[in-house]
């Protein structure tokens, strides 16, 4: 098995805390701690870094579920997640377990662990979405957009799939200009409808969007949802 963590390009997104993983297949389970340097030795779950680890010997089957979490020592113990990215190597097969959130301990309730659980890389659709903002005399505080998605799969049949935006993404959200991500959606193949929310991080956010186009990266094939 090899393990690719991914953290997030958001401001103090990295972590000084010891980080574990208990991740969860279909025939076992393999609970390890996760290096704090890589073997070039430079420190591990850095802002904007990926790093790899290999599990040769674990024997789980397939993956379905993956706690991961840390102890919150260290001066810097926020952690920004992006996703994990399990991969068997003898399959060639991959699995994605996207977070886009603070591994935070807080007073409202917030945790320094996530449970998340197994997307089949197989089966995702790669989508460019483009979120283009309506002018705006104030630049949008900051928050988190959540999109989810209603379309057909291959076979004609209903599928939804949800993804999450974080605010830091890009400098996303500026009033009267294009954001652009680039997100699997599971088994969605043709979207027809969106439903769009947000979570706000204080009371006076909001974001004002005038479309969203969702373009199929292997089809070219676009769709428009416009919410002006």
């Amino acid at each position: 098995y090899e393990v690719t963590v991914v953290t997030s390009d958001v401001a103090g997104a990295g972590t000084d805390s010891a980080v574990r993983m208990s991740l969860t297949g279909d025939k076992g389970v393999l609970a390890t701690a996760l290096a704090k340097t890589t073997s070039g030795k430079r420190p591990a779950f850095e802002r904007n870094t990926t790093d790899v680890f290999s599990f040769n010997n674990a024997t789980i089957g397939l993956p379905k579920t993956l706690t991961i979490g840390h102890d919150s020592s260290g001066a810097g113990a926020a952690w920004h997640l992006a996703e994990v990215v399990v991969k068997l190597q003898r399959a060639n097969k991959s699995f994605r377990f996207p977070c886009n959130e603070w591994l935070q301990k807080t007073a409202s309730g917030g945790a320094a662990e996530r449970a998340i659980k197994a997307r089949d890389v197989s089966r995702e659709i790669p989508y460019l979405v483009e979120v283009v903002s309506m002018n705006s005399p104030n630049p949008a505080p900051a928050a988190e957009l959540r999109m989810q998605v209603i379309g057909t799969n291959a076979a004609g049949q209903e599928a939804r799939d949800s993804v999450r935006f974080h605010e830091a993404d890009k400098d996303a959200y500026k009033p009267g200009k294009k954001t652009v991500f680039k997100r699997g959606l599971l088994d969605v193949n043709k979207p027809t409808a969106m439903q769009l929310s947000l979570e706000p991080s204080n009371e006076a956010a909001q974001v004002l969007i005038d479309r969203v186009v969702l373009t199929d990266t292997v089809t070219n094939a676009s769709y428009a949802f416009m919410c002006g």
